[in-house]
């Protein structure tokens, strides 16, 4: 166990901004208050709560708890970015007001960055839990393929990583104000160009789910911000994107369910031109990028399952990589889906 007082300078600075939290705050609280890990500093933003939020969290007397009450709704994004700029420890661990930390989360985590200095960035490992059942979300632990991750979607969950607040500055990284719900997928996908982030293999965070229908204002928002990350990440590698190749790769992000032949020949056809253009770029390593692009070309074609076996012979058509192969359970699921058409 680590310890620290309150006049020193804390190893890790916990950044958690909350809004109306009150039903969760106090679980979330203590599960980063009972780290084995101890030598942090504990910034919790009200973001102008209109429940009991703030009376739970100051009802715990803990000196490394430090509130910062927002004089007006800031918004997650802005809150975090001032976390940024006051934070005190060498490493910034982000965490949300209804998700739980498992208790050697932080220990794990720092002595993760420590042997590995050329990380910027780790996740973790999440098991979900709330509305919907129990799953493991099992990132990669491959940093090449969480760099290539980043074309597609975000390589980590948010709350669960541990920045080393040094590179951000070193490279003039924050989180962009413009984002409100992928601010985390837009910082990863910039910083992969500069750093190697990292993944520990391990469930070292509980993320708590919600009722979809609770979000669906949300969707399209959603759905335009990663597209604008889509389009900057595209440019990066020589590709300045029309906008039914955008659609075409939210599609394959988001494995959306494909409906039609002409859709699926859409997504064969844009996956060997990323492929061109990404391999051109030399910005990743071959061997991870064909990996990539494998994987999703099966998820492709398992959502197109319902096309019959037009879709098992576009699988076979192409092949980006011999090193991935559908886990037997996939297979199995695949080849009902094809036979039922489901």
């Amino acid at each position: 166990m680590n310890s620290s007082n309150e006049n020193s300078t804390p190893k890790v600075t916990v950044l958690m901004p909350v809004f109306n939290a009150e039903l969760y705050i106090k679980e979330s609280v203590e599960s980063i208050l009972n780290q084995t890990f101890s030598d942090f500093e504990f910034l919790i933003f009200d973001d102008c709560c209109t429940d009991n939020t703030r009376t739970i969290i100051n009802s715990y007397n803990d000196p490394r708890i430090k509130l910062i009450i927002n004089e007006k709704n800031l918004g997650l994004t802005t809150s975090l970015n001032i976390g940024l700029k006051i934070a005190r420890g060498e490493y910034i661990a982000r965490m949300d007001g209804d998700d739980i930390s498992l208790p050697t989360r932080l220990e794990k985590q720092v002595e993760y960055m420590e042997r590995f200095p050329q990380l910027g960035i780790c996740g973790t490992w999440i098991e979900t839990f709330g509305f919907e059942k129990k799953t493991v979300v099992n990132f990669t632990d491959n940093w090449n393929l969480l760099k290539v991750q980043s074309i597609f979607s975000s390589p980590l969950a948010h709350p669960s990583v541990l920045i080393r607040k040094k590179f951000l500055e070193a490279y003039h990284l924050e989180y962009d104000t413009h984002f409100v719900i992928a601010q985390d997928y837009d910082l990863w996908s910039k910083a992969v160009a500069h750093f190697d982030i990292g993944m520990i293999s391990e469930v070292l965070l509980r993320y708590r789910t919600f009722d979809p229908a609770s979000r669906s204002k949300y969707i399209h928002l959603q759905t335009d911000e990663t597209k604008q990350i889509y389009r900057s990440v595209l440019y990066k590698i020589g590709i300045t994107p029309t906008e039914e190749q955008l659609d075409t790769h939210n599609i394959i992000g988001f494995k959306k369910r494909i409906k039609t032949r002409e859709d699926l020949d859409k997504c064969q056809l844009w996956l060997l031109y990323l492929k061109q253009k990404a391999l051109e770029s030399t910005i990743y390593k071959e061997e991870d990028l064909l990996l990539l692009l494998q994987t999703y070309w099966f998820s492709v074609c398992y959502s197109a399952a319902p096309l019959g076996f037009y879709s098992f012979k576009k699988y076979l058509s192409i092949k980006f990589s011999s090193n991935f192969s559908p886990p037997f359970s996939y297979r199995i699921k695949y080849f009902i889906k094809l036979i039922f058409k489901k």
